[in-house]
């Protein structure tokens, strides 16, 4: 039986890396924060520190998972 506590549940999005890149730059221009960003784009703040983080990564200005191919 499903406890109803009266919380709408959102369906789960995906979203292209090309709009998270474009998120992320909206991040990094002057006077833009995630939390600006995400309440602007109507995110979750968690999901745009994730985007943030990872474009960090990608770039090598961040340390990351280093990822062992499988064989």
């Amino acid at each position: 039986m499903e406890k109803n506590t009266g919380k709408q549940v959102r369906p789960r999005r995906s979203f292209s890396n090309e709009f998270k890149s474009e998120v992320v730059e909206l991040v990094r221009q002057p006077g833009n924060t995630v939390v600006s960003a995400s309440r602007e784009l109507e995110l979750t703040e968690t999901a745009v520190r994730k985007w943030v983080q990872q474009a960090y990564v990608d770039s090598g200005r961040r340390d990351g998972l280093d990822l062992i191919p499988a064989d």
